[in-house]
Parts: structure tokens; C-alpha cells; sequence
């Protein structure tokens, strides 16, 4: 066994000298902390291609004109209790969710019509008993309509109770009215693809086809999730505990679980298109995928505090806001920049995680290429030695999976490892379990 892992560490050696020796990589972060002040940032969007707010749980709200290059307080207002979420509408239409605390026992949605100069507490969002409302998400479809969710949760008489509840607003935040209150169920997150078509989460998610005025269970998964995604053609997503990812491609009726490299929750998820999205959460765990959420890779964002909220511009310019003042933003859709001999590259090679990983006896290992090039890409044991080699051959740029069978391999740990050109090489492990 010292011998084995002797040898593993032999090999892992070799990889780096490789590496150093050729001159090939030497990596900068595609996600570059802003770093701004030091209090913790719950939410971000833009209302346009230019123009983006970033809300802060002591009440200050961070605006950008020039997507996302700087950024200046544009509001610093005291709630009296701490800003759960936020969402900007327009450039006069600000709402966020205060959260539940002595001596507010139930959370609220206060609203600004005037830039935030004044601030006014939505009406109507009680708790039916003795107890409090803690209010989660929120979503706005234009100017005047919008969604929050969460739970009623206290006590009528003896009892005690739990509802998950969404209610809505026509008047642009003054007056809110229930649209749904379910029993023992706890709502996190709210979306909606159009006016009539809306989605709201938790373990169970529900579905509304008639702007709000009922809402039917379509799908379960038995965990709990933070977020969840408009539809692109009946395709959608959510996230939650664990680094857990689920889709589902009929409209919310069914859901499919997927494993990604991250360990940590993931609190916020977004698709910038029908194959490209990005999910962030606890420890600065930002991962990405480019196959519609099949396969997902874990990117380096240079932070460990908690990330709350991420968004994309476009494919290439996002930005992930967190706790301690922590504020990220690619122009690379988060890749890395490489030092090759003479020029500064863009590389845009990834190698994502098998899948299923534990497996047996097949896997799926995934890779993408930016640009056509002499593609190897090999299996190894822990020993080092090679045992079988998957490609050896020039590819065209674009999204490639193998399907691996390791039925002659006996049970353990194993690498697989992709070299593009010689400017581009990363290892991944994956399990066989027999």
C-alpha cells in the first residue's frame, strides 16, 4: 500500500514538472474580487445591459452604471432590521424583504417609488395567529406586478402551525394580497417565465398557469432547494443543499437529481442560456456547466466566504456578491487566463466530472474545447500506470463526452486526464465501485 501511494505521489510529481518545465500554465482567476466595504451583500441584478444594484443587509444599496466596472453606494437607509433580498425594477422601483426580529416579529416587503429617497412598508403580509412571517423571495414580472414567498409559521389556540405562503402585488409594492397558503411547507424561492406562467420552491415546487390565482404541486424532490430558474422551453433548474443540482425538461412535473464537484449549499442558481449556468453558494463555491446541467465544474473564485447572489450579463460578464463585502466579477465567463511562451490566452478548455460518479461499470467523463486541437485523453490507476487511453487524436472545438466502460477494472480509485495541444492539462478522479 506505502509502495502504491509512493508511486501516486511519483506521478502527481511528474504532472507538475511537466507543467512548469513546458512553461504552460500559469494561472490568473476568471472571478476578480472587487471588494467592497465589509458588510454582507444578499443580492444583485441589473435592470439593463448597463445599469445594476447590489443590496446590502444593513440597508446600503450599491449601484453600477457601467456594468459593473465601479460601483458607489446609491442608497444607505435604515430598515431598523436586516435586508434579507432585494430587487431593483427600474430606476425608481426598488423593493426588499426585511427579515423578522425583535421587536419586528414578522418579516415585510418595503418599497420605493422615488429612487429610494422614501420608503414605505407593504400592507396586507400578516401572520394569521400568534406568530411571525418570514419572507424569502421575491420576483417582479414589470412595474407594477410582483411575487414574494416564505412561511407563516406560529401558533392559533394550541396549535401550532407552518404554512408556506406567496402573495402579490398589482400596485408596484404598496398593497400585497394572499395568492396561495399551503400547510407545512416553507417556500425559498419565486420565478416566472411571462405574466400568466410562474414557479415557486422548496422540496416541492409549485405551478401557477394563471398569474397567481392557483397554484398546483407538480413536482417533488425531497430535499430542500433556494432557487429556482425560469424555464427555457420547458427545461429548468434548482439547487440546494449539499452542491445538489435538479432539472427537469417538462415543466417542473418531474425532477432529476445531479451531483456536482461542489460540496457546499448553493444558494443562488442562473442560466444565461438553454446549455450555459452557474450556481454559487457557502465557502465561494461557484460552479458552471455548458451542457444544460448534465455535467458541472467547480471554478476558482479566490474566496471561502459565503456567496449569495450571482447574475451574468451575457455569456461572458457575471458577478457573485457575498458575505464581508465580497463582491466578483468575470469578463470570462469565469475561466482562467494561461501564460503560454509568448502571448497571454483566453483558454476556454474544461474537463467536468464523470457522471455518475461512484460507478459501475459505466461513466460518462465530458470535456469542452474553445478551439480545434490534438485532444488525449487518458485513464490511470492510483499507481500511476496507464490503462487505457480514451482519445489520442485532433478534435473540433465544441462539447465531447466518452462513455467509459471499466468492466475488466477492478474496484478502487482512478484519474482521468486531458492534455489539448500541450496547452492545456487537468486531472479529475472518479470511483469504481463493483
Amino acid at each position: 500500500m506505502i509502495k502504491k501511494n509512493n508511486k501516486c505521489l511519483s506521478y502527481v510529481i511528474l504532472v507538475i514538472i511537466f507543467i512548469i518545465s513546458n512553461n504552460i500554465v500559469l494561472s490568473q482567476s476568471g472571478w476578480i474580487n472587487q471588494s467592497i466595504g465589509t458588510r454582507n451583500y444578499v443580492a444583485i441584478n441589473f435592470i439593463n445591459e448597463t445599469t445594476g444594484f447590489i443590496f446590502g443587509t444593513d440597508g446600503t444599496i450599491l449601484r453600477s452604471t457601467d456594468k459593473g466596472n465601479n460601483w458607489n453606494v446609491f442608497i444607505n437607509y435604515n430598515f431598523g432590521n436586516p435586508v434579507k433580498t432585494g430587487i431593483a425594477v427600474n430606476e425608481n422601483l426598488f423593493c426588499v424583504i426585511i427579515g423578522p426580529s425583535v421587536p419586528l416579529f414578522f418579516g415585510t416587503v418595503y418599497t420605493s417609488t422615488n429612487a429610494g429617497m422614501n420608503w414605505l412598508p407593504g400592507s396586507d403580509i400578516q401572520p394569521i395567529g400568534f406568530g411571525f412571517i418570514w419572507l424569502r423571495g421575491i420576483t417582479f414580472i414589470d412595474d407594477n406586478t410582483g411575487y414574494v414567498c416564505g412561511n407563516d409559521y406560529g401558533n392559533i389556540g394550541p396549535s401550532f402551525y407552518v404554512d408556506g405562503i406567496i402573495y402579490k402585488t398589482t400596485n408596484s409594492g404598496v398593497n400585497w394580497f394572499q395568492s396561495s397558503r399551503g400547510q407545512g411547507v416553507d417556500y425559498y424561492d419565486i420565478c416566472f417565465n411571462n405574466i400568466q406562467t410562474g414557479y415557486c420552491a422548496w422540496s416541492s415546487v409549485l405551478k401557477t398557469t394563471d398569474e397567481g390565482s392557483s397554484w398546483i404541486y407538480y413536482g417533488e424532490v425531497n430535499a430542500v432547494t433556494f432557487s429556482i430558474t425560469p424555464s427555457f422551453n420547458d427545461t429548468m433548474y434548482m439547487c440546494g443543499d449539499s452542491g445538489k443540482v435538479y432539472r427537469s425538461v417538462n415543466g417542473a412535473a418531474d425532477w432529476v437529481k445531479y451531483y456536482t464537484p461542489a460540496d457546499d449549499t448553493l444558494k443562488k442558481i442562473f442560466f444565461v442560456n438553454s446549455k450555459t449556468g452557474y450556481a454559487a453558494g457557502d465557502g465561494g463555491t461557484i460552479i458552471k456547466t455548458t451542457n444544460a446541467g448534465v455535467n458541472w465544474s467547480l471554478q476558482t473564485s479566490n474566496t471561502t466566504r459565503k456567496l449569495n447572489s450571482i447574475c451574468f450579463l451575457n455569456k461572458d460578464t457575471g458577478f457573485a456578491v457575498g458575505d464581508s463585502g465580497v463582491v466578483l466579477r468575470t469578463t470570462t465567463g469565469g475561466l482562467t487566463y494561461i501564460h503560454g511562451n509568448t502571448n497571454l490566452e483566453l483558454v476556454f478548455f474544461t474537463l467536468y466530472q464523470n457522471y455518475p460518479n461512484p460507478f459501475n461499470p459505466e461513466t460518462i467523463i465530458s470535456y469542452q474545447l474553445a478551439v480545434r486541437g490534438f485532444t488525449l485523453l487518458k485513464i490511470f490507476d492510483t499507481s500511476g500506470k496507464e490503462v487505457a487511453t480514451l482519445v489520442n487524436g485532433t478534435q473540433n472545438a465544441g462539447t465531447h463526452e466518452y462513455k467509459f466502460s471499466a468492466e475488466d477494472l477492478p474496484s478502487g480509485l482512478y484519474f482521468y486526464t486531458l492534455s489539448v495541444d500541450g496547452k492545456f492539462f487537468d486531472t479529475r478522479l472518479m470511483i469504481l465501485i463493483k
